[in-house]
């Protein structure tokens, strides 16, 4: 996931992971997306009324998170987007 997303895993990895998933929320929101919107065609669709570098951002999480539901390895997080 930190790949995807660009960040290294250091002592500020936690912070920004948070900022991130604050900013990814309000942008979602922004946008008319949240934890009840239904089905994947409509999230990807919104994604394109928002910043392009949060757009990039949110949708490597995406991908990541489905590579790794495809392969078995998701676990489920502490706090992750609730619409993903």
């Amino acid at each position: 996931m930190r790949n995807a997303l660009g960040l290294r895993a250091n002592d500020s990895l936690k912070g920004k992971w948070s900022q991130y998933l604050d900013e990814a929320e309000e942008a979602m929101a922004g946008v008319g997306v949240d934890s009840t919107c239904p089905g994947v065609k409509k999230l990807l669709n919104r994604l394109l009324g928002m910043r392009v570098a949060m757009q990039n951002q949110i949708f490597s999480h995406f991908v990541a998170l489905m590579e790794e539901k495809a392969c078995g390895r998701y676990e489920e997080r502490e706090r992750e987007l609730p619409f993903l």
